[in-house]
């Protein structure tokens, strides 16, 4: 789901701002060029303080949806939806909001909200690519495969030229263990857009889960390459040093993982299977319930956590992560 792109182009239809103004479209401008989605948050609401009539309703709508984007960059995914929804009551026949907003509910995991958004999106504009993979992506949580493919493939149909139906198509079929297909598809897209830092990570961790340790390692190197902070790079050169009995060496990358964003589960599951690794039970415990204040997934169960590693991490660590679970359950059980 390309937010980045979304917000640069919603605000691409402003005109240079008049010189000396200080009005709705000088902010909307600077909200244009500012690469910072927080900075962009701030001059999106300066613009809507100022916004007149005489300023057009649509140029309303557009900054909501440009300001909708920013939060769900920054992961603000119930903001982003009062956003798009505003935007949406002001220009009904934009199929823009709606594909927006369907990609927040599915960031929310309220999957059927997300695909009667993207219906009525592509109901608008039957051509509209990026409405068809984020369907696709909807309907594949939802567990509708064949779908889900179908409207994958439609993507790459109408919009063969761009990375992101390879990259979300090679995403789903990675997910479904379908390692060969996925590392193409991944490949195109970084054919297309050589600089991709989600696609070098994705088609890294396919290669690690397909076992392609070589290939994974060259591509979470490479993310790094072009983004220094790219925290799933991170983790990823974590797992390929555990996949290489090497724990001191994962836990350096994971914890420079953390040291980019704390919110994320996969580098406190790396040091929990580090340390477990390294004969240290106290400590891998203590990092696996990081993960599951994260992730509460670590705590439903075993059927959750099977799904869960099935799709992130390799099978050889499953047993140690059920292991950590049960005496997860057993230390809050004995807290009642």
């Amino acid at each position: 789901m390309d937010a980045r792109a979304l917000l640069s182009a919603v605000l691409l239809a402003f005109p240079p701002p008049p010189a000396g103004a200080e009005g709705f479209s000088v902010w909307a401008e600077r909200a244009r060029a500012e690469k910072d989605p927080e900075v962009r948050i701030d001059y999106c609401g300066k613009a809507l303080e100022r916004w007149r009539e005489s300023d057009g309703t649509l140029n309303k709508a557009a900054v909501l949806s440009a300001r909708g984007n920013a939060f769900v960059l920054k992961r603000r995914y119930g903001q982003a939806v009062l956003d798009f929804s505003s935007a949406i009551g002001l220009s009904p026949g934009d199929p823009f909001p709606l594909n927006s907003r369907g990609i927040a509910y599915t960031r929310l995991r309220q999957y059927d909200r997300a695909l009667a958004d993207l219906d009525k999106a592509i109901g608008l504009d039957p051509d509209y690519a990026e409405a068809y993979v984020n369907r696709a992506i909807a309907r594949h949580e939802l567990g509708r495969r064949p779908e889900a493919f179908q409207d994958f493939d439609k993507a790459v149909e109408l919009d063969a030229a761009r990375p992101n139906p390879f990259l979300n198509r090679g995403i789903a079929r990675c997910r479904e263990r379908d390692f060969k297909l996925g590392i193409e598809d991944l490949g195109t897209a970084l054919k297309l857009s050589p600089k991709d830092v989600e696609a070098f990570n994705s088609r890294g961790h396919c290669a690690l889960l397909s076992g392609n340790l070589g290939l994974a390692q060259g591509d979470f190197l490479a993310a790094l390459k072009i983004d220094r902070n790219s925290a799933a790079a991170y983790d990823g050169l974590g797992f390929v040093h555990l996949e290489r009995e090497k724990p001191d060496r994962a836990k350096e990358s994971f914890l420079k993982s953390l040291k980019v964003d704390v919110n994320r589960a996969d580098p406190y599951v790396g040091l929990a299977l580090a340390w477990w690794k390294k004969k240290a039970p106290d400590r891998a415990l203590a990092s696996f319930r990081k993960a599951a204040v994260v992730d509460p997934v670590f705590t439903q169960g075993p059927d959750a956590i099977r799904r869960r590693a099935s799709l992130a991490y390799t099978d050889k660590h499953l047993k140690t992560l059920l292991e950590l679970a049960a005496r997860l359950a057993q230390e809050r059980a004995q807290k009642r």
